[in-house]
C-alpha cells in the first residue's frame, strides 16, 4: 500500500472511505472493490493527494468536509474534501505551529475547537479555520497522546509515564494528573458515551480508567508495547493495536478476538461511525481492513447470527435439528446494524432498512436511507421500532414502512445516544438529555410532542428504563445516576423520585410484568411490586427479594430477562443464568385475571412475605380493601388493618377512592375525587387533616360553605401551638367578617348532618353507635382518643386485658 511505515489513517465520512497516509508523503482513498464476494471484501485503493513533508496523524472535523494534517517539521494543515468528487486539496498552512513535530491532534465534539501537542511538550487550541487561540500547557516531556473529554471542558493528555486532565478554560481549576503505566504512555483514547478513557503503554498493558482516574480494568501483559488503541464510536468495544497483533476488546476490558498479522506493528487506527469498520496502519506499510462479525441476538426461539458483513443466518431453536438453518438473508451493502423482537428483525445497512416478520421472512418492506446515514440505535416495541440515525435524528417507523413520526431536539444529538441514554414503550419515548445529562425528556410516539414536562435528577444520570409491561396503569421509569444510585419516579409526576438503592451496577425491567431487577453488591435484587413506593413505603421491603450472586463477581450487567431467567455478563465476559421464584408471576396473572381469590390462595399455600407484600400493594392500588387487609394481616401491620378498616366502613365509594389516594400519597387526586362528587366538606376535611389550611379556606369560601368550621380549627391550631395568625387569605377573611364565636356543638352537628347526608345517599345504615366516630376529625381529648385507638387495635389483635397490663408493665 505504502512505501514505508503508515501513520495515520481516518475514514471519510462523506463517501465512508479509509485515507492512509505513509512514509512515502502519498495521501491514499480505499474502497470496496467490484471484485468482492460475499465470503471475501477486497480493496482498491486510489492516490489522491501528494505531500511534501512526512505527515505524523490526521483527524477527521466532525459534522464537516474537511479534516488537520500534522506533520514532522511542525506544521499543521487544514485540508478540504469536494463533496462531489471527494477530492483531497490543501486549504491553508500553519507553519511552525510546534517547535519539532506534531505527534497528536484532535477535534472536541462539535468541532469548533482542535488541539495539537508536540516533541516540544505544548499542546495549543486552535479554531476550526486554523487561528490560534490559547496555549494550555507546557510539560517537561513530549506530549505522546492527547484528546478531549465528553463534554469538551477538558483536554487528557499522556506525557512520559503521566496521563492529566485539564479544564481548557478557569485558571484556578486543578489538573488531576496520575501515573498510568510504568513505561512511556503511547497512546489514548475517551470515549464519548460511556465517558471511559484507555491508555496503552511501553510497559506492554492497555488499561481502562474512569473520568475520576481510578482504574477499573488492567489487561494481561503482553510481549510487545501498546502502540494504538481507538474506541468504537458507540462505546461498546475498542481495538488494541501491538506488534504483529491486532485485539478486539469488550469495554470491560475482556477480550473478544485476538489477530494475528504478518505486516509489523500496527500504528494506527481507525473505526466508522456506525462501529462495524476498522482500519489499521501498520510499519510494513500495509493497511488492514476488519469488520464485526458473528454479532447475535435471541429473541423467543428465533436466533439472529451476521455471519458475514452482508450476511445472517436466522435459525429457530426450538426444531428437533436445531442447528437447521431457518433462513439465511443476503444483502448487497454491508449489514450496519439489526435488532430483533416483537416478532420482527430489523436490518440496516448503508443505504435500506429492512424489515422482516419472522413468521414470513421472504417478502421484508423496505425503507430507503439517504447516503451516508448511520443508524447508532435500533429499538423495538410492539407497534413501532425506532431509528436513531444522524440524517432524521430520532425517528419513529411502523412495521409497515411508514414513518409516523421525527423527534428532533438541539438537546438531543443523535450521535450521543445509545442503548442506555433511550427507552421506548408503545406509548412513551424516553431521552436522557445530552447537553445536561441530569434530564430525561419524554415523547409521545405518534406525534413527537413533549409527554409532560422534562423529570430533573441531582446529577447526571446514565442509564434509564421504561416499564414494558403493556397493561402497565402507570407508566414507571428507573434510572441509575453517576453516583451508582436506582432511582424509580412516575412519567407524569416527577415529585415524587424513590431511591431504590445504592452501588448499582446494571438493572433491567421485566419485559412482561411488573418486575424491575438489578446486580448490586454481587446480589441480584429483584422488586417484584416496585410502584408499591408510590403506595406505602413502609411496605416496600416486603416485596423486595435477593439471591446471591457472588459468583458472578462485580461490575456485571444485566443481558436479557425472559420468564424467570436472568441472563448476566461478567466483567470477563461469561455470561450467567440465575433463576428466580415464578410465584410472583403467577401472581401477576391472576390479578391480571381479575382472579383475586385465587391470588389469595397462592399467597395462602406459600406463605412466602415477598408473595403478601405484592399483593396487598396490588390489592391497594386496585380498591381491593378486603384482599389488602388479609395481606396486611400476614404482614402483622397492625396500624394499616386500622386505617383500612376505616375506609372500609365509609358508605360512599368515592370517599373510600379518595382516602386510598391520600393513602397512596395523591392529595390532588383525592381531593378532585371528593369534590367531583359534592362531598365539599370531605374535601375540606382532607386538607384541615392535613393542615393545608389555606387549600381548606379557599374550597370553604368557593363553596359558601363550613367556613366557621375552617376558622374555628385554625384557631384552635393557633391556640394550642401558641402562635399568631400570618395566612393572608385568614387575615383579610377575618377584617371582612365580624369577630369569630366558636361553638364546638353548633360546629359538631353541622359536621353530623354531612355525615347523615352521606349514609342518605349511600341508602346503608350506620354501622357506628356514635356519628362522630365516623368522622376522622375528632372532637374529644387527645388523651381519649389515644385510649380508643389503642382499645380498638387491641381488640383487632385479639390481646386480651392481662397482655394488656403485662404490655404496660
Amino acid at each position: 500500500a505504502h512505501h514505508g511505515m503508515v501513520h495515520a489513517v481516518c475514514w471519510n465520512p462523506l463517501n465512508n472511505e479509509l485515507l492512509s497516509i505513509g512514509d512515502d508523503k502519498v495521501c491514499l482513498t480505499w474502497r470496496r472493490s467490484h471484485d468482492s464476494s460475499l465470503h471475501q471484501t477486497q480493496y482498491a485503493s486510489k492516490p489522491v493527494l501528494s505531500l511534501s513533508h512526512h505527515c505524523v496523524c490526521v483527524a477527521w472535523c466532525p459534522d464537516q468536509s474537511f479534516l488537520a494534517a500534522a506533520f514532522s517539521d511542525g506544521t499543521l494543515r487544514i485540508i478540504s474534501c469536494d463533496k462531489t468528487s471527494f477530492s483531497l486539496q490543501i486549504d491553508k498552512n500553519i507553519e511552525n505551529a510546534h517547535h519539532g513535530a506534531i505527534t497528536c491532534l484532535s477535534w472536541n465534539q462539535d468541532g469548533s475547537a482542535l488541539i495539537t501537542g508536540g516533541e516540544d511538550g505544548v499542546i495549543k487550541q486552535w479554531s476550526r479555520s486554523g487561528n490560534l487561540r490559547s496555549k494550555l500547557c507546557q510539560s517537561m516531556h513530549s506530549i505522546h497522546a492527547l484528546s478531549w473529554t465528553p463534554n469538551s471542558q477538558c483536554i487528557v493528555f499522556a506525557s512520559d509515564k503521566y496521563v492529566s486532565v485539564q479544564p481548557v478554560q478557569g485558571k484556578h481549576k486543578k489538573t488531576k494528573k496520575w501515573k498510568a503505566h510504568n513505561g512511556i504512555v503511547l497512546c489514548l483514547d475517551w470515549n464519548v458515551l460511556n465517558n471511559v478513557l484507555i491508555t496503552g503503554g511501553e510497559d506492554c498493558y492497555y488499561r481502562i480508567w474512569d473520568e475520576f482516574g481510578r482504574l477499573l480494568h488492567c489487561s494481561k501483559l503482553f510481549n510487545y508495547p501498546i502502540t494504538s488503541l481507538s474506541w468504537a464510536p458507540n462505546g461498546r468495544y475498542f481495538s488494541v493495536g501491538s506488534y504483529k497483533v491486532a485485539l478486539f476488546c469488550d469495554a470491560q476490558g475482556w477480550i473478544y478476538d485476538q489477530v494475528h498479522l504478518t505486516h509489523g506493528s500496527v500504528l494506527c487506527m481507525a473505526w466508522t461511525a456506525d462501529s462495524t469498520q476498522l482500519g489499521l496502519g501498520c510499519a510494513h506499510g500495509h493497511i488492514a481492513f476488519g469488520h464485526v462479525a458473528n454479532r447475535s441476538q435471541l429473541h423467543r426461539q428465533y436466533f439472529v447470527q451476521l455471519t458475514q458483513p452482508n450476511q445472517m443466518l436466522v435459525q429457530d431453536i426450538t426444531r428437533s435439528d436445531f442447528q437447521s438453518v431457518y433462513d439465511t438473508l443476503e444483502f448487497t451493502d454491508i449489514v450496519t446494524n439489526f435488532s430483533v423482537d416483537a416478532e420482527h428483525l430489523i436490518v440496516t445497512s448503508s443505504r435500506q432498512c429492512y424489515i422482516y416478520q419472522l413468521q414470513s421472512m421472504s417478502t421484508p418492506h423496505i425503507v430507503s436511507l439517504k447516503l451516508a446515514t448511520v443508524v447508532f440505535v435500533i429499538m423495538q416495541t410492539a407497534a413501532f421500532f425506532v431509528l436513531v440515525n444522524n440524517v432524521h435524528g430520532i425517528q419513529i417507523i411502523g412495521y409497515d414502512g411508514r414513518t409516523i413520526c421525527q423527534i428532533k431536539s438541539a438537546s438531543l444529538k443523535a450521535k450521543r445516544l445509545h442503548s442506555r441514554s433511550i427507552c421506548c414503550t408503545i406509548d412513551t419515548v424516553a431521552v436522557v438529555d445530552v447537553v445536561t445529562p441530569k434530564y430525561i425528556h419524554f415523547f409521545d410516539p405518534f406525534s413527537s410532542q413533549a409527554l409532560c414536562s422534562k423529570l430533573e435528577h441531582c446529577t447526571h444520570i446514565v442509564h434509564i428504563a421504561l416499564n414494558v409491561c403493556a397493561s402497565s396503569t402507570s407508566r414507571v421509569i428507573a434510572f441509575i445516576d453517576n453516583n451508582k444510585d436506582l432511582f424509580i419516579a412516575k412519567v407524569h409526576l416527577h415529585s415524587s423520585i424513590f431511591k431504590l438503592k445504592t452501588i448499582v451496577d446494571s438493572m433491567a425491567w421485566h419485559p412482561d410484568y411488573d418486575i424491575l431487577f438489578a446486580l448490586s453488591d454481587k446480589q441480584l435484587v429483584i422488586w417484584f411490586y416496585p410502584s408499591i413506593v408510590w403506595c406505602d413505603t413502609d411496605l416496600q421491603p416486603y416485596t423486595v427479594t435477593t439471591i446471591d450472586a457472588s459468583h458472578i463477581g462485580s461490575n456485571a450487567h444485566i443481558v436479557c430477562v425472559e420468564n424467570t431467567l436472568v441472563t448476566i455478563r461478567t466483567k470477563h465476559g461469561d455470561e450467567e443464568t440465575i433463576n428466580f421464584s415464578p410465584l410472583p408471576l403467577s401472581l401477576y396473572d391472576a390479578v391480571k385475571d381479575g382472579h383475586w381469590n385465587q391470588a389469595l390462595r397462592l399467597c395462602h399455600l406459600c406463605q412466602e412475605e415477598a408473595l403478601w407484600g405484592t399483593l396487598t400493594g396490588l390489592a391497594i392500588d386496585n380498591g381491593q380493601i378486603e384482599i389488602a387487609l388479609q395481606g396486611l394481616s400476614a404482614l402483622e401491620e397492625a396500624d394499616k388493618i386500622f386505617f383500612l378498616r376505616k375506609v372500609q366502613n365509609l358508605p360512599l365509594r368515592c370517599h373510600r377512592d379518595a382516602e386510598l389516594e391520600l393513602y397512596r400519597k395523591n392529595v390532588k387526586n383525592a381531593e378532585n375525587i371528593l369534590l367531583q362528587n359534592g362531598l365539599v366538606f370531605r374535601a375540606i376535611e382532607l386538607n384541615l387533616r392535613l393542615l393545608k389550611w389555606r387549600r381548606a379556606l379557599e374550597i370553604a369560601v368557593e363553596h359558601q360553605t363550613h367556613v366557621s368550621t375552617v376558622q374555628a380549627f385554625r384557631m384552635r391550631y393557633l391556640k394550642k401551638t401558641k402562635q399568631l395568625e400570618s395566612i393572608d387569605i385568614f387575615l383579610k377573611h377575618n377584617d371582612e367578617t365580624d369577630a369569630v364565636v366558636v361553638d364546638w356543638n353548633v360546629i359538631q352537628e353541622q359536621c353530623e348532618q354531612e355525615i347523615d347526608k352521606e349514609f342518605q345517599i349511600a341508602a346503608t345504615k350506620q354501622i357506628v353507635t356514635r356519628k362522630s366516630e365516623a368522622l376522622f376529625l375528632q372532637f374529644g381529648s387527645p388523651l381519649q382518643r389515644n385510649r380508643n385507638t389503642r382499645n380498638e387495635l387491641q381488640n383487632l389483635l385479639g390481646i386480651t386485658g392481662n397482655d394488656s397490663q403485662m404490655i404496660e408493665s
